[in-house]
């Protein structure tokens, strides 16, 4: 991933950099990570007023989890960093924290899994849960959390290098194209030197199978040289470009529904709708309708798969809406404006029943979630039901496997972002006879162990 500073920090907000679930400790007990954070971590930074963040807490943490950790980061004002365990994920995040110049709370509860580099700068907070020390860690938490906002600490950005060789621009020329690549010749001084540019170097957007459709003999290029992990050498077009593909994994999973507009049609091929940035997704079936998904018509669509690897997007087409449409899309800025702007969306507090349309369960370091297609109309998008959202009966049965693909359950919106197409919903607990008299007779069955 490239860390490129873009988000400031947000007063108020925490972010613990720490293990997940249980593990074991140096003095050999399992130890409940996600216990702690939930039961003193969490209390303790609502009792000071601040907002808790995790990583695996993050929207689209399960397309990288490093990517999550870094807006994590960028946008705390405080890091709370628990070295317990000695988790290298910890200490680089730690690291990152560190360069950023982020206010820090260092917490363990053994000395000795501090990195030896840094246990003569830092005064770790040493905590113990026996007895009355998770009362006693509270307290103190709260009030290193004051103490770090207080100082006075001026934040710090990342820069690019403009004059790192290994990424400056060189022209060059093309000398000879033999399908999917083509050999060419960098302007520099010396020995002429020859590189191969190949067509998945020139565009996030596709790859060229035929880089006659390119570029052609003699023409100048503007990339790089870059050395890949091999050692290899090639040319390039994409160095100063940002890689759109983990963003659009994370935005338009298989199964979001959205509205959109045809940017380009080509015969013989069909229609191409916009998504992302520059990048579009063929519509399914469109080969023959030129007539009526012209450049410019407003579409409800779905997602229906995601190629990275061939950077390729199909859609389902749902609805052509007509051109005198009440809600027509405005030009987009990097994505298409959705159809919520203009209240296409649920409310939050909505309560409504939704389809299971995908199952993550949770994982190390990553949090689980479900994605619900809510009942209502087609461009609405799927809905986030996050394992932190969720019922303890339906935490229970994502990550043990009861939950099915097309499982209906009844939810309620609790966050809409119109802009990024987001809603996350929360799931509301059974209230039938039936599951009243399940909880009855667990409450007797507990009073009776007690």
């Amino acid at each position: 991933m490239k860390l490129e500073r873009t988000l400031a920090p947000e007063p108020g907000r925490v972010f613990f950099a720490m293990p997940y679930g249980t593990k074991p400790t140096r003095d050999g007990e399992m130890f409940d990570f996600d216990d702690l954070y939930e039961k003193v971590f969490v209390r303790a930074v609502h009792q000071s007023n601040m907002v808790e963040d995790r990583a695996d807490h993050i929207f689209g943490t399960t397309v990288g989890v490093l990517d999550a950790v870094w807006t994590g980061i960028q946008r705390a004002e405080v890091v709370v960093v628990d070295f317990t365990t000695r988790s290298a994920d910890v200490a680089l995040e730690f690291a990152w924290a560190a360069v950023l110049g982020k206010r820090m709370v260092v917490l363990t509860q053994h000395r000795e899994d501090l990195p030896v580099d840094i246990r003569g700068d830092i005064r770790p907070l040493i905590y113990s849960m026996h007895g009355v020390g998770g009362v006693e860690l509270m307290e103190e938490l709260k009030q290193q959390l004051q103490e770090a906002r207080d100082q006075v600490k001026a934040e710090k950005t990342l820069v690019t290098i403009d004059n790192d060789p290994s990424t400056a621009l060189r022209p060059a020329t093309v000398i000879t194209i033999d399908g999917d690549h083509a050999v060419v010749e960098t302007e520099e001084r010396g020995p002429r030197r020859f590189c191969v540019l190949s067509g998945d170097d020139v565009t996030y957007n596709r790859i060229y199978r035929d880089m006659s459709k390119f570029c052609r003999v003699g023409q100048r290029l503007n990339g790089a040289i870059v050395t890949d992990f091999n050692g290899g050498v090639r040319y390039s077009l994409l160095v100063n470009e940002d890689n759109p593909w983990p963003g659009i994994l994370a935005n338009y999973p298989e199964g979001t529904s959205f509205r959109t507009r045809v940017d380009n049609f080509r015969d013989g091929i069909g229609a191409f709708a916009e998504v992302a940035g520059k990048v579009n997704g063929l519509v399914l079936g469109s080969r023959d309708r030129g007539r009526d998904l012209g450049m410019g018509t407003v579409i409800d669509a779905e997602v229906f798969k995601v190629e990275p690897e061939i950077r390729q997007i199909t859609l389902r087409l749902h609805t052509i809406c007509s051109a005198s449409s009440p809600q027509p899309v405005p030009p987009r800025n990097g994505q298409p404006v959705p159809h919520a702007v203009s209240g296409g969306y649920p409310a939050v507090g909505t309560r409504l029943d939704g389809r299971v349309v995908k199952i993550v369960p949770e994982a190390e370091r990553q949090g689980g979630y479900l994605l619900v297609k809510l009942d209502g109309p087609q461009h609405w998008p799927t809905a986030m039901l996050h394992c932190t959202k969720m019922t303890s009966d339906l935490r229970h049965d994502l990550n043990h496997g009861y939950v099915e693909l097309d499982e209906e359950i009844s939810v309620e919106v609790v966050q809409v972002d119109p802009f990024r197409r987001r809603v996350s919903v929360q799931d509301l607990p059974d209230t039938s006879d039936e599951a009243a008299q399940d909880r009855a007779v667990d409450e007797v069955g507990l009073a009776a162990a007690a």
